[in-house]
């Protein structure tokens, strides 16, 4: 639900009985409220749940404001913070409470993409069998894991020291060709303009591990999945329509994945 009101503390705390729910959740926006009511509803059926966010604000300023006066007790256990993980967990700024709920991935993109629904996406689009397609899936998938983590260590390392540089946009086609592989090249070439500038940057690259797929910048990852189904299924879809095909199958998804799974179970059955 859109909420452009600035309300006090005394007021926030009451919203859940005014709402006559067990707790009501802020997100950032429409989608986010959708996907969390996806996630409630399989792991949370005997809470109930009202959505709040600012239509007219964007990014996650808001939330984060908030999360800082749920951890100082000024917010009771009604209120809950759902919001994207980013890269948080890499600037070390990844708040543990209960009530403030992250996103498996570094975004809701992530989580509507894994390779259990990326497979059922790719075999009904083409019209053929999970089983003809799962290594082509899996075989993709491990190579834009390991071809890419140059580059999102580089966009995590540039966020995490504040150099105010974009890396990473919301499509893939700056550092892949037009067939979908990885453009190396221009990923070295970017990584030296950076490096230039900044010549510690390979030593903190250096210090960080592997980073899975899923934390990969969500809107990143969709175009790519976007580009691999375009180029192996002949078939375009705009990013709108593969996002509700991700919502359409999150739950198979999830349920198949046990790190998802479990991830999000347990979630929400810690809140407080």
């Amino acid at each position: 639900m859109a909420d452009d009101l600035i309300y006090s503390m005394d007021a926030v705390n009451t919203l859940s009985q005014f709402a006559e729910t067990d707790y009501v959740v802020f997100v950032e926006d429409e989608d986010d409220e959708f996907f969390w009511k996806k996630i409630f509803c399989l792991f949370a059926k005997e809470k109930s749940f009202t959505f709040r966010y600012e239509s007219d604000t964007t990014g996650c300023a808001v939330l984060d404001s908030k999360i800082e006066k749920l951890v100082r007790g000024e917010l009771d256990s009604s209120i809950v913070i759902a919001r994207d993980s980013d890269y948080l967990i890499y600037k070390g700024k990844k708040v543990a409470h209960e009530n403030v709920l992250y996103t498996f991935g570094h975004s809701i993109e992530n989580c509507l993409f894994s390779d259990k629904n990326i497979l059922t996406i790719f075999s009904n689009l083409s019209r053929s069998d999970d089983g003809a397609n799962a290594d082509l899936v899996n075989d993709w998938l491990g190579v834009m894991t390991n071809g890419l983590q140059k580059l999102i260590k580089l966009d995590i390392v540039v966020q995490k020291n504040g150099y105010g540089i974009g890396i990473l946009g919301k499509s893939c086609d700056e550092f892949t060709k037009k067939n979908g592989d990885i453009n190396h090249e221009r990923i070295d070439v970017k990584f030296n303009e950076i490096k230039n500038e900044h010549p510690c940057i390979e030593e903190d690259i250096n210090g960080i591990s592997d980073i899975p797929i899923h934390n990969i910048k969500g809107h990143f990852f969709m175009s790519l999945v976007s580009k691999f189904l375009r180029h192996n299924c002949k078939n375009s879809l705009p990013l709108d329509a593969l996002m509700a095909l991700g919502f359409a199958t999150l739950q198979n998804a999830i349920l198949a994945d046990s790190d998802r799974k479990n991830y999000y179970l347990s979630m929400c059955n810690n809140l407080h």
